[in-house]
Order: structure tokens, then sequence, then C-alpha cells
């Protein structure tokens, strides 16, 4: 008996919108959506603790990226293992290889395949969240042995006044948004999220 189609999308603050994700999950079938506004730092998360509440055998549960279970590879690991554990199949969207119903025929070659996927994947997800940050401390650092660190900047980016909105801007670019519906959303110019876009290499 085929399961059911579950979603979950996250984003990280208040601010940010889950409409792409959740449309994204829409149109690979899912019929229900569990959503939650939360840091990825944070593991006890309400609309992901509902999800694995109501997940069964067979379900299939879909991911926009990785980095929806979570920032750690740990807390990653963590949480597909106790899906693999409750035989839910997981497909990551963004990934196309990482999808456990291909491998559940292989049995335990498959599911050697899939852990070693698993763990790539992790490892990179968390890994680019930490070079994001450390080059973005060491830019700091360096402004401030050069005598150029001005502390509180007008500009959008880590350091200045609108960080928080840097950030945002961020996320936007990094699930996929355009560049002009980003500026229009985020009530900037164009040229800003061009700027933001170039620092991070996206």
């Amino acid at each position: 008996m085929a399961g059911k189609h579950i979603g979950y999308a996250r984003v990280s603050t208040n601010e940010q919108n889950l409409e792409r994700q959740m449309q994204l999950l829409r149109e690979a079938g899912c019929e229900k959506i569990f959503t939650d506004k939360d840091s990825g730092r944070q593991m006890k998360r309400k609309g992901w603790e509902e999800a694995k509440a109501f997940l069964r055998e067979e379900d299939i549960l879909f991911i926009h990226d990785l980095n929806r279970l979570g920032r750690s590879m740990e807390g990653i690991k963590q949480e597909w293992e106790a899906l693999t554990k409750m035989k839910v199949h997981i497909v990551v969207l963004n990934m196309p290889i990482l999808d456990t119903r291909k491998y559940g025929e292989m049995e335990i070659v498959g599911q050697m395949v899939m852990n070693l996927l698993r763990e790539v994947f992790a490892w990179m997800a968390e890994e680019q969240w930490k070079q994001r940050k450390e080059a973005q401390d060491q830019g700091i650092a360096i402004a401030k042995a050069q005598g150029k660190y001005k502390g509180r900047q007008t500009e959008f980016s880590p350091e200045g006044k609108h960080r928080d909105k840097y950030y945002m801007i961020l996320n936007l670019l990094e699930q996929g948004y355009g560049q002009q519906e980003i500026a229009k959303r985020m009530n900037c110019g164009l040229s800003t999220v061009k700027r933001i876009k170039k620092r991070n290499d996206l």
C-alpha cells in the first residue's frame, strides 16, 4: 500500500516567506504540508515535531533541501536516521539523487549508497554555512586591522545597519527567488540584491 506524500517547509525567521517551498512541495504531490519559521539550529521545532508524529511507515517525506532538517551535519544525520527507522521514505527535491525510494530494492548495497550520499551532502550543507560565516568574520577582522571598519554601516552587509535584511536577502537568493522579486519584497534596490549575490558567489 502506497504511503501518503507529506511535505515539510522551513524558513529561519517570521519575515521570510514559505510560499516558494510550499509551491514546490504541492507540485511534488504533497497531500499535507507542515511548516516552521524557526532556526535550523533549533531541533525541537513545533511544525517538525508535528510532521514526525503524523508520519507513518511507507509515507514519503518531501523537503526542498537538506538544510530544512537542520543546520549541522549531526542534526541532519540524527533526523534522517530517525525517519528511516520509521521506514519513512525521504525525497530531497533539489538533490534528486537523495531519494530513498530509488534504493529500496537494492537492500544492503542500496542502504550503503544512501548512507554515503547522506553523509556527503550533510557535510556539504554544514560546511557551506560555516565557510560563509568564517569569510564574513575574516572580512570584518581585516577591515578592523586596516582601520577601515566603520561599525554600524548604512549598507546591507553582515556588519552593517541592515544586517538582518542582508541575511533575509541571502536566504531568498539561496532558495532560488529572482533578484527583482527579492528587491520588491525586501523594499530595496536591485543593485543591493545583485551585490549580495556576487559577494556570496551565488
